[in-house]
C-alpha cells in the first residue's frame, strides 16, 4: 500500500507485480505476461491496454467514443539497416496502417533526413538536417538548417547559428524573420530580439531567480532605446531566497512546501504535497484529478471533462466534447502523429521539440503555432477546430489553454512568468550543484532556448546528448556528481526511451541502478581526475580503467556491454568515502 493508502500493490508467487489499485481514480491495473490492462474498480469496463513484444512491436487498445473497444494500435519498430543508416517504425490503427516514419542518418551517424511516408508510399511530411562546418574537413553535430517539404509540395526552412559556447545565436525562418538570443556568463538568456512580436526583451537575474523583465520596440542595436514595459519579480521570504512572492506588484502566498495558495488573484488548492487540486479565479474554476503515480487524468471545468491516459509516461489518449484523440511519438519522445475521431494529422516539430505546425494527411498544414522564448503562444492562437483541441504544444507539453499554463507531469509552467508555479522536491538539490540548479523555482535554468524539462524536474537536454546503436552518448556535468540525481535522471531515461532497444536488449533491460552507476563514476573521474586513482586502487579498481574514460575528454558513452560495470558496482558501494574525498578535493582544491 503507498504511504497515503490511495494504492494497493498485489504481487504473484514470483515476487513480480501483478496488480495495482488505485482508489483515487478508481482504477485496478493489471499486469500480465502479454499484455497490461487498466480496468475501473466500480464495474470492470476495460479503460486501455498495452502490450510490448520482445522482437519491438508495441500494440495499444483504448476504449472509443461510441463505447466499443478499439484495435490494437500499433508501432511496429523495424530493424535498422546500421550500413546505409536507416531506421523504419510503422503505426498502425484499427488494423489500418496510419503512416511510416522513416529516419536517415549520415556516415557520421548525424540524423539527415526523416519522412512521414502514407501507406501508398506518398510523402506527408520531410525534413532535411544540415549540420555546422568548421572548415572543408571539419564538421559539428550542430544543426544549420531544417528543409520542410509537405506532402502538397509547399516548403518551409529554419536556419540556426550558435555562439562559441554552443547555444543558438539565431533563428531565421523562410520569411527572413531573424529571432536573436544573447546569454550571460552562467548561460542564462539576458536578451531576446524576436521581430514577429516586435519587441526586444532584456531579462535580469540574481542568484538563479529571474528579477526583472524590460520590453523595447524591437531592434538589434546594442542600445535598445526607450523601455516600453518593464515587469518587476520580488523574492521577498527570508528563508527561501528563490521564493517569488510578488510578480509586477501582484503578491503571491505560499502554503509550507513552497505551494501558491494566492497567485496573482487565482485562488490554488493542494493536496498530496505538490498535486493541483483546485483553480479558481472566480468566473472559472478547475478540478483536477490524479492516478497513483502522479499522474494527471481529468480535468473538469463546470460539466466538462477532459480526460488524460498516460503510458510510459507519454500522453496516449486524450478525450473532450466528443473529440477522442491517440497519439504516437518518434524514438526520441517527440510528437509524430495522432488520430482524431479517425482521421490522421502528424506534428511539424522544430529543433527545439516545439509543434510548430499540424499536417492532415494529404500532406497539407492546416494549423500554426509560434511561441516566444519560454513558450508563450504568439501569433494567432487557435480557438476552434483541431488546433485548439489539439494538448501537445512547445517542448510538446500539454498545454491548458484555460490557464495559459503547461503542465509538465510533476508541476505546472507558467510561460508568462518564465517560472514554474511550485516549488521543485527539495531532494533534487544535489549536494555539489552548478549555481543555478539548485534554484527550485526557476524554468530549465533561466536558458528556455536551449533546455527541455519533460517532467518538471530538470533541464533534460544535457549538450552532446546522443542515442547509439548501444546505448546514448552525453557531455559530462557537474550534477552527475550526486548518486541521487543519476538515479532520478536513469529513471526519468527509462521511463521516457523505454521502448527504444537495440540487439534484443533496452533501457529497461539495463536497469536504472546500471545507467546511474555508470553516470557518476563518469562524472568522478572527469571533475577529480587523475587524484582519485589512489582512493579507487584502495577499493580494487585499477588505474587503466580511470585512465581510459578520462581520455573521452568529459564525453560519456552509457553502454549496455562495458566491461567495466563491475567497477562502477564498487565504487557506488563505496560511495559516502569517496563523495567526501570529491567534496574536498573541489572546495578547497579546484584547480589541482
Amino acid at each position: 500500500m503507498t504511504d497515503d493508502g490511495q494504492g494497493i500493490y498485489t504481487y504473484n508467487e514470483k515476487g513480480e507485480l501483478a496488480s495495482v489499485e488505485d482508489a483515487v481514480n478508481e482504477t485496478i491495473t493489471r499486469y500480465e505476461d502479454d499484455k497490461t490492462s487498466v480496468y475501473s474498480t466500480d464495474n470492470s469496463n476495460l479503460l486501455y491496454e498495452y502490450k510490448t513484444t520482445e522482437d519491438g512491436f508495441r500494440f495499444e487498445r483504448h476504449p472509443q467514443a461510441d463505447g466499443e473497444v478499439s484495435q490494437w494500435i500499433a508501432e511496429h519498430y523495424q530493424d535498422t539497416d546500421y550500413e546505409n543508416g536507416v531506421s523504419q517504425k510503422t503505426i498502425a490503427f484499427n488494423g489500418s496502417n496510419i503512416a511510416t516514419i522513416k529516419e536517415t542518418t549520415d556516415k557520421l551517424g548525424r540524423l539527415s533526413q526523416t519522412n512521414i511516408i502514407k501507406p501508398n508510399n506518398s510523402s506527408v511530411l520531410k525534413k532535411n538536417f544540415q549540420y555546422k562546418d568548421l572548415s572543408v574537413n571539419r564538421t559539428t553535430e550542430q544543426v544549420s538548417r531544417i528543409d520542410y517539404t509537405f506532402g502538397n509540395g509547399s516548403t518551409f526552412n529554419e536556419n540556426y547559428t550558435y555562439n562559441n559556447y554552443g547555444q543558438i545565436e539565431t533563428i531565421t525562418d523562410s520569411a527572413g524573420n531573424v529571432k536573436r538570443y544573447k546569454y550571460d556568463g552562467f548561460g542564462q538568456l539576458i536578451r531576446e530580439d524576436d521581430p514577429v512580436k516586435n519587441k526586444t526583451i532584456l531579462y535580469s537575474y540574481s542568484e538563479g531567480n529571474l528579477t526583472k523583465k524590460q520590453e523595447y520596440a524591437y531592434t538589434t542595436a546594442d542600445t535598445v532605446g526607450t523601455c516600453t514595459n518593464e515587469i518587476s519579480y520580488t523574492y521577498g521570504d527570508n528563508n527561501r531566497k528563490d521564493l517569488l512572492t510578488s510578480y509586477n506588484g501582484q503578491s503571491i502566498t505560499y502554503d509550507a512546501i513552497g505551494n501558491p495558495t494566492s497567485y496573482k488573484g487565482i485562488t490554488l488548492e493542494w493536496e498530496k504535497g505538490r498535486q493541483l487540486k483546485t483553480y479558481d479565479r472566480g468566473s472559472l474554476i478547475i478540478d483536477y484529478k490524479y492516478d497513483v503515480n502522479g499522474l494527471r487524468t481529468e480535468k473538469k471545468i463546470g460539466n466538462t471533462e477532459h480526460k488524460y491516459t498516460y503510458v510510459n509516461g507519454q500522453l496516449y489518449a486524450y478525450e473532450v466534447n466528443g473529440q477522442q484523440m491517440f497519439f504516437s511519438y518518434d524514438d526520441n519522445g517527440s510528437p509524430l502523429s495522432f488520430t482524431c475521431n479517425g482521421a490522421v494529422y502528424h506534428y511539424q516539430t522544430n529543433l527545439q521539440g516545439d509543434v510548430i505546425g499540424i499536417v492532415n494527411n494529404s500532406g497539407t498544414k492546416v494549423v500554426s503555432y509560434s511561441y516566444d522564448a519560454w513558450g508563450y503562444p504568439t501569433g494567432s492562437v487557435p480557438s476552434s477546430g483541431i488546433g485548439y483541441y489539439n494538448p501537445l504544444r512547445y517542448r510538446g507539453y500539454v498545454f491548458d489553454y484555460e490557464t495559459g499554463w503547461y503542465y509538465l507531469q510533476s508541476r505546472y509552467y507558467d510561460p508568462n512568468m518564465g517560472r514554474f508555479l511550485n516549488s521543485d522536491d527539495p531532494t533534487m538539490v544535489v549536494f555539489i550543484m552548478q549555481p543555478l540548479g539548485a534554484n527550485l523555482g526557476a524554468y530549465c535554468n533561466n536558458n528556455p532556448i536551449m533546455n527541455v524539462d519533460i517532467y518538471g524536474l530538470w533541464a533534460e537536454d544535457y549538450p552532446g546528448f546522443k542515442w547509439t546503436s548501444k546505448g546514448f552518448n552525453l557531455n559530462v556535468h557537474r550534477n552527475f556528481l550526486s548518486k541521487s540525481f543519476c538515479l532520478k535522471y536513469a529513471k526519468d531515461i527509462i521511463r521516457l526511451r523505454g521502448k527504444k532497444y537495440w540487439w534484443g536488449k533496452g533501457y529497461k533491460d539495463m536497469g536504472e541502478y546500471r545507467i546511474a552507476k555508470e553516470l557518476w563514476f563518469h562524472a568522478l573521474v572527469y571533475y577529480v581526475g587523475p587524484s582519485i586513482k589512489g582512493i579507487f586502487n584502495k577499493i580494487g579498481i585499477p588505474n587503466g580503467v580511470v585512465d581510459k574514460l578520462m581520455d573521452r575528454a568529459g564525453y560519456m558513452q552509457i553502454n549496455n556491454n562495458d566491461w567495466r560495470v563491475d567497477f562502477y558496482t564498487k565504487a557506488w558501494t563505496m560511495s559516502f568515502l569517496i563523495e567526501t574525498f570529491v567534496y574536498l578535493k573541489l572546495k578547497y582544491f579546484p584547480y589541482f
